[in-house]
């Protein structure tokens, strides 16, 4: 038969089922010594650690805190940063120069920095609201109590008031806006008056180039109010 030799099997029981494991009551007289010796070696404190559940974690812990604390007090204060200057960063780390050398300044120039108080809840027209009326309450807290009907003032701020339906409305905001118009205005000697009160224009060279009829319009009009003046004391003089 030229193919190789077969193996034979180490039984020759009849029964073809794989070999059966032992039990853990016949094994545990045999490795009963081996794991009282692990566990000697695992309570000396000299014992390699190795894997697995551990019971003696916090005397591990105290012993590194206090080995911990032992290194930090004989350890030179200045190399832990003891006195040394703040340095500020960024989110990335880097260090904010321009912040480090404005706050010094503001140490070596009036001490420490004073806080500042946030603002929270309320946006710019707010506080612009309320720094006008405390502007308002402390000009009237200075003016005297006794108010009269003359004040001029007073009757400025009632005029300026808006009010809804008002039939001046339109001509109010119309002033305003010729108030606040940035055009250039004429600032030479005053200009002859005219009918409509209108104003010359900034380049005006102070010469009259009309045909003379707003000045004959005025003379007439003055020649009629002072007649009228003398025949209403003409007329009431015998009384």
């Amino acid at each position: 038969d030229p193919s190789p030799p077969r193996r034979r099997h180490q039984r020759s029981s009849p029964d073809r089922s794989p070999p059966r494991h032992r039990t853990a009551q016949s094994s545990s007289d045999a490795t009963a010594p081996t794991n009282r010796t692990a566990r000697e070696s695992d309570s000396s404190p000299t014992a390699k650690k190795q894997g697995g559940l551990q019971t003696n974690v916090a005397a591990e812990v105290a012993q590194l805190k206090q080995a911990q604390s032992r290194q930090i007090e004989a350890s030179d204060p200045a190399e832990l940063g003891a006195g040394a200057d703040t340095v500020r960063r960024d989110r990335h780390g880097r260090k904010l120069e321009g912040l480090n050398a404005m706050l010094e300044m503001e140490r070596a120039g009036d001490g420490a920095a004073k806080p500042v108080k946030p603002v929270w809840g309320s946006g710019l027209a707010q506080q612009r609201s309320k720094k006008e009326q405390r502007e308002y309450e402390r000009e009237w807290a200075n003016k005297p109590l006794a108010q009269y009907e003359d004040n001029a003032e007073r009757d400025a701020s009632k005029r300026a008031i808006e009010r809804w339906g008002d039939p001046m409305a339109g001509r109010l905001a119309l002033d305003k806006a010729k108030a606040k118009s940035n055009r250039p205005k004429y600032r030479g000697p005053p200009a002859p008056p005219n009918r409509f009160d209108i104003p010359p224009g900034h380049k005006w060279d102070g010469v009259d180039r009309s045909n003379g009829y707003e000045k004959q319009f005025f003379l007439a009009q003055a020649d009629a109010r002072s007649k009228a003046e003398l025949a209403h004391k003409w007329a009431v003089e015998d009384m």
